[in-house]
């Protein structure tokens, strides 16, 4: 009985043996590497001659495009420029090409170049409309200029600006100067008087007052000493009055030349105190305006009045002020 069950077991041992879900492995003739003790090359020698010379090209085109001259800025040109001195663009120029850049590079560099504060100086002490610097030919920078239009020419007690068609400054010039000369519409500030002793009269005049009708004391009269005082003086840059009343007094300007074409206008007067009238002087008229009313009614009828008496003389000033009537005198 024994030894038929212990057939029987070895004979299923063999079955499954031969079976496919039973297989010995013969772990002795499988080879194990330890990768971790096992050192091996992990670069040929062509690898790493490769490595090699790819730094060195590497290191040849930084120099060749940072360090090499064949890339440096020596050349400027400067175009466009008018009031704005070339020689102050150019100076300015070369002393930001000769700065350093990151302790290392030089802001000569045609690839490292930075024109900011080039741009930055000539931006705050001119008026500009627009301001281009380019690179070009690897070696030159060329730095293009379009200043801004002057539009007035205008007087403040002997000090002359140009003035843009906004109001503001965009010059101090000579009274000399070819574009201030040429300029269509010169505007004088007109001074406002002060009495500088007003003080001393007033102080006159209450003793005056307080000293008895019977006193044979007597006060010498003190003449008045009259200033002119103008406005300050404007800045770079800064409005010398509003670009509403800049855009009346070129409408003036253009209307006046369209319809009133056998009288020249030598300049305009500008009262900054109330900032609302200017005088045209004339044929030794002076024309006044109000700016704060209609101007096209206030030009068709100076238009008319010169129509219909064109041998004025003898006018001081006419009045266009007054919404109902002009007044002469």
């Amino acid at each position: 009985m024994i030894r038929k069950d212990s057939h029987k077991q070895g004979n299923f041992y063999r079955g499954c043996y031969r079976s496919n879900s039973f297989k010995r492995e013969n772990f002795f003739s499988r080879r194990h590497v330890n990768k971790c003790f096992c050192k091996q090359n992990a670069y040929s020698w062509q690898t790493k001659v490769l490595y090699c010379f790819g730094a060195f090209v590497f290191l040849y085109l930084v120099y060749f495009f940072f360090f090499s001259s064949y890339f440096v800025i020596d050349n400027v040109m400067v175009e466009g420029n008018n009031r704005i001195d070339g020689n102050y663009v150019k100076e300015l120029t070369y002393k930001t090409i000769n700065q350093k850049k990151l302790f290392l590079f030089k802001n000569n560099n045609y690839f490292l170049f930075s024109p900011a504060n080039i741009r930055k100086e000539l931006e705050k002490n001119n008026s500009l409309e627009s301001l281009e610097i380019i690179r070009k030919y690897f070696s030159t920078v060329f730095v293009k200029i379009k200043e801004k239009e002057a539009r007035f020419a205008y007087i403040n007690n002997a000090n002359n600006y140009l003035i843009d068609k906004e109001g503001n400054v965009i010059a101090k010039v000579d009274e000399n100067n070819k574009e201030f000369k040429s300029t269509n519409i010169i505007i004088r500030v007109i001074a406002t008087q002060t009495i500088i002793n007003q003080k001393e009269i007033d102080e006159q005049n209450m003793n005056a007052s307080t000293t008895s009708s019977s006193s044979t004391e007597k006060n010498d009269k003190i003449i008045p000493q009259i200033q002119n005082i103008y406005p300050s003086l404007p800045e770079m840059g800064k409005g010398v009055f509003s670009k509403s009343i800049a855009e009346k007094i070129s409408y003036i300007d253009q209307s006046y030349r369209e319809r009133i074409k056998d009288s020249k206008i030598e300049v305009y007067e500008y009262d900054n105190s109330k900032d609302l009238y200017i005088t045209m002087i004339d044929r030794a008229i002076k024309v006044y305006f109000k700016l704060d009313e209609n101007l096209e009614f206030q030009i068709t009828n100076l238009a008319q009045y010169f129509q219909k008496n064109p041998d004025i003389k003898n006018l001081k000033y006419i009045d266009l002020r007054q919404k109902d009537q002009i007044i002469i005198k």
